[in-house]
This record gives C-alpha cells, sequence and structure tokens, in this order.
C-alpha cells in the first residue's frame, strides 16, 4: 500500500492528493493539490495535558504504519558528542537502525496540526 494511503487511514486526520505538478510543467513551480482539513492552528491550548495527549496518540497512530517502498531512510548514524545529555545514543543505535522503518512525521509538533472544538482534525507540513 503507498505511504499516502496509509496517511489516509489514520481516519481522515491528513489531507488527500488531489493533483500533482512534480516538475512545475503546468503552473511553473512544483505545486500540489490537496483536500482541505477542517480546523485551525493552535499552539496555545486551553487544557495542556489533554492537548499533549492528543498529540502523543495522533502520532503514535503514525507510527503504526509500516513506511512502505519509495519514502526516504532518514536514520543516520548520530554525530559523535560529548555532552552527557546524549551518553548511550550510540549504545543504543544497533537496536533502533534493526527496528522496523514506519511512517513518521519528521518535524511533528503542535504547529503542525489542526484543531476543533478542542480536538485534534489534521495532521499538516
Amino acid at each position: 500500500m503507498p505511504s499516502a494511503c496509509r496517511a489516509r487511514r489514520a481516519r481522515g486526520l491528513a489531507s488527500r492528493l488531489l493533483a500533482a505538478d512534480r516538475d512545475g510543467a503546468e503552473v511553473g513551480g512544483p505545486t500540489i493539490l490537496t483536500t482541505l482539513l477542517p480546523g485551525y492552528a493552535c499552539i496555545i491550548p486551553d487544557d495542556p495535558p489533554d492537548f499533549a495527549g492528543q498529540l502523543g496518540r495522533v502520532l503514535a497512530r503514525l507510527h503504526a504504519h509500516g513506511a512502505g517502498p519509495g519514502l526516504p531512510d532518514v536514520l543516520t548514524v548520530p554525530t559523535p558528542v560529548t555532552d552527557p545529555v546524549f551518553d548511550g545514543l550510540h549504545d543504543a543505535w544497533g537496536q533502533l537502525a534493526a527496528a522496523p522503518r514506519v511512517l513518521t512525521h519528521y518535524d511533528f509538533w503542535s504547529g503542525n496540526t489542526l484543531w476543533l472544538d478542542g480536538r485534534l482534525s489534521g495532521v499538516v507540513d
């Protein structure tokens, strides 16, 4: 199953691709046309614990889908650092690198989400 279809299976949280002009031959620059998702941006929630919980649950749903063929592998060996905050990172690298690849939103944060009536309604970017 193509990765775009996997994202759509996440219960309507991702827009659907309607058309694409990859090289810009039709409109003068690379362009995509997608469906409109309901909601608005919100980075200062009324209920931070609920907000964070919804973000976490949606991210887990995205990661539950295998990456599928054709997506770039963005997992690279980390640069060695001496900061103790990163102790153990290289030790854990082999385990992480061996894990199954999953669909991910590379820079997932609340600014890349849409909200409607206190509920997360879409993931964008």
